[in-house]
């Protein structure tokens, strides 16, 4: 399997999408509308997957069917991603988070 770059990057996806259901049947069980749900990447592909100038950026989930609880959240994700771009000297679009913080 490992001489076969295409099949490595088949088997990676599927990896990734059993990952994916997994955490959704767990959360269809357990989870209610008062559970507060963070989905954590675990590390970025290696470059066989990714390609070599892919980010080291991983993704994070922020689940709830409790706006309140995700209230609080927004304003410290902004502010997280505010100083992460000032570290890299980067510019970033004020008050625009980098993914939708939305309930449900």
């Amino acid at each position: 399997m490992w001489q076969d770059i295409e099949r490595i990057r088949d088997h990676y996806a599927w990896s990734v999408d059993y990952a994916v259901k997994v955490t959704g049947r767990w959360a269809e069980r357990v989870a209610d509308d008062n559970t507060l749900m963070i989905v954590l990447g675990d590390h970025q592909a290696a470059p066989l997957i990714t390609g070599d100038d892919a980010s080291a950026a991983v993704p994070v989930h922020i689940i709830s069917g409790d706006r309140a609880l995700l209230a609080p959240l927004s304003k410290a994700w902004l502010c997280a991603r505010h100083v992460a771009c000032a570290r890299r000297s980067k510019r970033c679009a004020p008050h625009e988070p980098t993914a939708p913080l939305a309930a449900g």
